[in-house]
Parts: structure tokens; C-alpha cells; sequence
């Protein structure tokens, strides 16, 4: 349960990290107005896209939970040692509330910031136009906070499965650092990518 906790607390502070960086170049990717109004911004939609992962790992959690939750006994064991044996055990019902809970919390906080920034886009007018894709932002935005349902989502599992079948997945840091590495080389490629577009319209402009 500490690993879990950990694990969480670091994926939100990539994700505010994330979300920072975005923002920095987003208040530097600028096009002169004169391009403003040749060009004018195209407003953006908020599409259900941006918040594709986080509504995913919540259905899957909420199947996981309707089928599994039923053979499950009253005890949870949970926080397993490096033998693969639980420490400590919980209620049934204490178990399902933190597992759906974590999952709704953070998928509003997916709709809440993608929606959040699609209103702010629109205000602001910045334009879509000369290197920065609004759409591959908030398609980065959104769905990293789905990063940590999936932790949490396969850390649930491991419980479920034990309790219900005897059966233990993999240790979760090596499911932790495997998806912590295929979000590290998105988000650098993303950004590289989106850094060249903004040297190549600030080349033009000039």
C-alpha cells in the first residue's frame, strides 16, 4: 500500500510538472498579430478524446469490481510482502469504496482540467495555427492523469485476484517503472516535437 501511495504521489507530481511545462510554452508560443488576423484561432471543442485513458481505466475498474467483488470474502488480504503474502487485511466493502473512489476522483480531474483548458484556450484566443497544436496539448493534458488509474487499477487487481483465485500478479514497481518509462519517451517526444514547430514559426516570423 506504501509502493501504491508513492507511486500516486510521484505520477502527480509528473503530471503537475506536465502541465506546467505546457503551459510555459504555451504563454511562448505566440504569433504575431498581424498572423491573427490573417489566420484567425479556430475555436476548440472539447472532445471525450482528451479524457480517452481515464474513462477507460475507470469502466475496466468498474467490471473488475462487478465480477470479482462477488467472490471475494468478507476479510481482504493486502499489502503484500516480498513472498508475495498479505500483511494486513481489510473489509470487503472498505476495499470496493477505494477502489472505485481513486478512479472517479481522478477521471473528473481529467474532464475538470481538459475541459478547463479548452474554455481557456478559447478565451485567450490563441491560435491553433503556426506550430502549436492545441489538440495534441490536450490530448497529452488529459489523458496522463489516466497514468495513475492504471497503477492503481492493476494494484486493485493484484488484491482481487489473490483473494479471489490465489493467484498474485507481477510486484506493481515493475508495472509502475515500465509505464513510468513509455510516458517518459511520449511526453519528451511530444514536447521536442512540439518545441521544433515553435522554432520553425519563429523562424518565419522573422
Amino acid at each position: 500500500m506504501i509502493t501504491l501511495i508513492i507511486t500516486i504521489a510521484v505520477f502527480l507530481v509528473l503530471i503537475a510538472g506536465t502541465l506546467f511545462l505546457a503551459m510555459m510554452v504555451f504563454n511562448h508560443a505566440k504569433v504575431p498579430m498581424k498572423n491573427m488576423v490573417d489566420k484567425p484561432a479556430v475555436p476548440i471543442k472539447f472532445s471525450i478524446k482528451y479524457v480517452a485513458l481515464s474513462l477507460v481505466m475507470l469502466v475496466l475498474t468498474v467490471v473488475m469490481v462487478a465480477i470479482i467483488s462477488p467472490k471475494l470474502p468478507r476479510s481482504i488480504g493486502y499489502n503484500f510482502d516480498a513472498s508475495g503474502d498479505p500483511t494486513m487485511t481489510m473489509r470487503r466493502i472498505s476495499l470496493i469504496i477505494w477502489t472505485l473512489l481513486p478512479q472517479f476522483m481522478l477521471t473528473l480531474m481529467a474532464l475538470i482540467v481538459s475541459w478547463g483548458v479548452t474554455k481557456l484556450s478559447n478565451v485567450f484566443r490563441t491560435p491553433q495555427e503556426g506550430g502549436l497544436q492545441m489538440n495534441g496539448l490536450l490530448l497529452v493534458m488529459g489523458n496522463i492523469i489516466g497514468l495513475p488509474q492504471l497503477i492503481i487499477a492493476y494494484a486493485m487487481a493484484n488484491i482481487f485476484t489473490y483473494n479471489a483465485y490465489q493467484v498474485t500478479l507481477p510486484p506493481i514497481w515493475i508495472i509502475t517503472l515500465v509505464v513510468m518509462g513509455i510516458a517518459g519517451i511520449i511526453l519528451t517526444v511530444f514536447f521536442i516535437n512540439m518545441f521544433r514547430k515553435m522554432g520553425g514559426v519563429t523562424l518565419r516570423d522573422k
